[in-house]
């Protein structure tokens, strides 16, 4: 039974997939690594992105997103916030 995927670069266990991690294919191949990892920063562009994602608006998001980070306990209170107007306009 061969676990390696060769055209999606992945190990396949049954239902599950893992991904090696870009350090990891150097270790395993011999290669050094001479940079840091690539990582996104929270650029205007990334945070446009979140907006689409979220369906949120860009004022939300800037409060939400901070120092290249997102605050899941923001994030989760907008949504509850949202859902609570919703279920009152219901029984308005």
């Amino acid at each position: 039974m061969t676990f390696w995927e060769l055209e999606l670069h992945v190990f396949r266990f049954e239902t599950h997939e893992l991904c090696p991690l870009a350090e990891e294919f150097n270790a395993v191949l011999g290669f050094p690594l001479y940079c840091s990892p690539i990582v996104p920063t929270s650029s205007k562009h990334l945070s446009v992105q979140y907006c689409h994602l979220l369906g949120i608006g860009l004022d939300d998001v800037s409060s939400i997103v901070i120092d290249e980070e997102v605050d899941f306990v923001l994030l989760t209170a907008h949504f509850l916030k949202e859902r609570s107007y919703a279920l009152e306009g219901l029984h308005a």
